[in-house]
């Protein structure tokens, strides 16, 4: 299974949709924390939901299951950790339930994924530590 990432900031419409269909993704699973506000954009669930199925050969699921704890992620983005405090924290927490076990059970019919984040070129995303955390052996 190849898996990707992608960002749901600083990106176009025609740039997210090339980089889906570069990536051959047969699905893009989105497992931000929040998905449904004015500031995500043509990025939405919703939208999402309705364009990945017709503009890339993808499905499209949102997993919450994978996103990180509010509180964390707060933190997080106010500056009170900085990224490896947070990775450490939110791969913790998902290794305590069974993150790499459900992933797998959910995901593993499938050959390339892409993992959308909120990654900019200030902040790093979760799904990068996710990305790592899945790659292991």
């Amino acid at each position: 299974m190849l898996i990707s990432l992608l960002s749901a900031y600083q990106i176009s419409a025609e740039e997210f949709f090339e980089k889906i269909n570069l990536a051959k993704a047969d699905l893009v699973l989105d497992v931000r924390l929040s998905n449904k506000n004015q500031l995500a954009g043509f990025t939405k669930e919703d939208t999402l939901a309705y364009l990945v199925p017709r503009l890339s050969k993808a499905s499209y699921i949102y997993d919450p299951f994978f996103a990180p704890e509010k509180g964390l992620l707060s933190d997080y983005l106010a500056g009170k950790i900085d990224f490896a405090q947070f990775s450490k924290s939110y791969l913790k927490a998902l290794d305590q339930k069974g993150g790499k076990q459900i992933f797998k059970e959910r995901y593993s019919s499938y050959n390339s994924i892409v993992l959308i984040g909120a990654m900019t070129k200030k902040r790093h995303s979760h799904v990068e530590a996710l990305k790592a955390y899945l790659e292991e052996k």
